[in-house]
């Protein structure tokens, strides 16, 4: 768990279980020492979607914690933000310079 590049935690576990595993009380010890030193910052955790689960998301919510999580890419979810998609896609043409590669992914290979 990082906060900019500092390193606030570290764990070694296991490959045979999931890694949201103790996030929760993790992330309110954290939560609890931030807090201490500056009770009124506002606190956003940035998670990939390994992390995206009730539990995590629920505890974020009572004790005001906003977050954003990641969502691994699926068929429904591309369909749902297609345009979006499209969108991005050609905003990301019309600010690159002439000749330079598009990064990222297309809609195309979305699907």
């Amino acid at each position: 768990m990082f906060c900019g590049r500092h390193l606030l935690a570290a764990k070694l576990r296991r490959a045979d279980i999931d890694a949201s595993v103790g996030s929760v009380e993790e992330v309110a010890r954290i939560v609890r020492q931030i807090r201490t030193r500056w009770p009124f910052v506002r606190i956003v955790l940035r998670a990939d979607s390994g992390f995206a689960r009730e539990t995590l998301m629920a505890w974020c919510e009572q004790n005001d914690v906003d977050y954003l999580f990641g969502l691994a890419r699926n068929a429904r979810l591309v369909a749902m933000i297609e345009q979006e998609l499209a969108a991005a896609k050609a905003a990301a043409r019309a600010d690159r310079p002439p000749g330079a590669p598009l990064q990222g992914f297309s809609v195309e290979d979305a699907r």
